[in-house]
């Protein structure tokens, strides 16, 4: 037998139902039974629910990194933030040059080069 003045608690599933026995001193005193239907939403409400398990655990994820490991992410991040804010001014840049190339008139003096 169990020992004296132990409970422990037993959930099953048994198909769409769940059971729960309760033992105390290795013997059970308390069963019971329960419906338990499928949890059914629209489609809204189900990617909802994985984007937050999602998010979750993204959040579980970082809080477990240390201080010297966040601070290599932000670093990493900022340098990724930076290459894109700095291509986005260079392409706009560039992109305007030529423009400005293209609408710009050619002589004779400057078709050639300089110093011809």
């Amino acid at each position: 037998m169990g020992e004296p003045g132990r409970t422990a608690a037993v959930l099953c599933a048994a198909g769409a139902a769940v059971e729960c026995i309760l033992f105390a001193s290795g013997e059970p005193f308390f069963c019971a039974s329960r419906f338990a239907p499928p949890r059914v939403g629209s489609p809204a409400m189900n990617a909802a629910g994985t984007l937050s398990a999602w998010f979750s655990a993204l959040s579980a994820r970082f809080s477990a990194l240390s201080v010297r490991e966040k601070a290599v992410l932000a670093a990493g991040l900022l340098c990724i933030v930076a290459f894109i804010a700095a291509k986005w001014v260079v392409m706009l840049a560039r992109a305007e040059y030529a423009r400005n190339r293209a609408a710009a008139p050619l002589d004779e003096k400057t078709a050639g080069g300089v110093g011809e």
